[in-house]
């Protein structure tokens, strides 16, 4: 035993050191994965990030006449494993919730922040992880329709020719592959620092990264949830457009959209102008709301096409063949989830982000829910939730019922 102290001792004091060196040096990966721990919202205040200014024009939102406030409605909801029959917004405020915003036929039909409904709460801004993953297929798609892009079913390499040099592979890649996370690209899904699930939020240099990725299966073989796909087609983006993303952003759909308030999208470093395409979108909750619009409005604004057809279409039909949970009838097409609507519930197309941060559209029932928070609270599934707000607030704006 005596002769194993001495190298444990020693293991404890080089852990110790690298702990510490870490600590100060948070412009690496490994410092990062040290010193930050897992990720939260208040992430969005470590990463540098890009401004992105609000539209010139934004868009008015009127808001729906109602008796009472819809977050007076009872819900149903699982919490912590049981079931609660209780108003939305004491289930809000007591499951960690920072904001939810519905709309109803382009109108508000309901707002709620933890930190009450001031201006400045309004303006936020939260930020929505997981959720870029389907702003960034939003940008895509903007860019298939401007011409950048020629096809969805283009090569990856015809965009970023040095990937062929990684691996022969990725001409075999398209970007219809990337957005459907069937691509194929290396993703080893978990924490450790080996892994990267955490590289890709921690990597400080991003953009060289994933050159360096190889293909682990061949393209189109299945659904693997990977967030250097989003990532990838950052690069596309900027390849195919000639401007930064965040530029290409503000001008094709902040603008167009009417978003009320500035945004920032983080960077993986100081000095880069890629953002972070998998996550780290920071904005108003209200303009995460007007984003959604764009697939109630088969992406047209005041009369301009702004998203393709054809492409709000795919992403709002439910695909059998992207099925990805048969019992829930969920899919994942496009960069969205979406619920086919089985078992009598709602056709739903959705972001989602980590520590539950959603963007629900209802294209049914013309209606955009959003919720953001610093956890998922506990609550079983958002998503029904989100059912029963749907059709309520379908209600108020049709004054028709709206659900069976």
């Amino acid at each position: 035993m005596s002769r194993l102290l001495p190298w444990a001792g020693a293991v404890v004091v080089v852990l110790a050191a690298a702990f510490g060196y870490a600590h100060l040096r948070t412009d690496t990966y490994l410092g990062r994965w040290f010193a930050w721990r897992a990720s939260d919202v208040g992430d969005m205040l470590r990463f540098p990030d890009l401004r992105v200014a609000a539209s010139t024009e934004p868009r008015a939102l009127p808001v729906l006449a109602s008796t009472a406030p819809l977050t007076d409605m009872s819900v149903e909801a699982s919490v912590d494993g049981s079931p609660r029959h209780l108003p939305l917004q004491e289930l809000l405020a007591s499951t960690r919730s920072a904001a939810f915003v519905v709309l109803a036929g382009g109108a508000v039909a309901g707002e709620w922040y933890a930190a009450g409904p001031s201006p400045q709460v309004r303006a936020g801004p939260v930020t929505s992880f997981s959720v870029a993953k389907s702003v960034t297929a939003l940008l895509v798609a903007a860019a298939f329709e401007d011409g950048s892009l020629s096809s969805l079913d283009d090569p990856v390499t015809r965009y970023l020719p040095a990937l062929a040099g990684t691996d022969r592979g990725y001409d075999q890649v398209t970007l219809r592959h990337l957005l459907d996370m069937t691509s194929g690209v290396r993703f080893r899904d978990h924490d450790l620092p080996w892994g990267d699930k955490a590289r890709v939020y921690y990597e400080p240099h991003l953009r060289e990264l994933v050159f360096r990725l190889p293909l682990t299966s061949s393209p189109d073989s299945g659904f693997a949830y990977n967030s250097y796909n989003p990532v990838l087609l950052g690069l596309v983006l900027e390849a195919a457009t000639g401007e930064t993303v965040t530029d290409y952003f503000q001008r094709r759909l902040w603008e167009a959209v009417g978003a009320a308030y500035d945004a920032t999208w983080s960077v993986s470093s100081s000095g880069e102008t890629l953002p972070k395409m998998e996550s780290g979108l920071n904005a108003s909750p209200l303009d995460f709301a007007r984003l959604g619009l764009l697939l109630l409005e088969d992406g047209v604004v005041d009369g301009q096409r702004v998203l393709p057809a054809q492409w709000v279409e795919d992403v709002t039909t439910p695909d059998p063949k992207r099925l990805v949970e048969p019992e829930a009838g969920l899919h994942y097409q496009q960069g969205w989830w979406v619920y086919a609507p089985v078992g009598g519930r709602q056709l739903a197309v959705a972001g989602r982000g980590h520590l539950g941060q959603y963007v629900f559209v209802y294209p049914e029932l013309d209606v955009v829910v959003a919720r953001f928070g610093t956890s998922t609270g506990g609550v079983g599934s958002w998503r029904a939730v989100f059912d029963q707000v749907a059709c309520e607030a379908a209600l108020l704006a049709t004054r028709a019922p709206a659900c069976g």
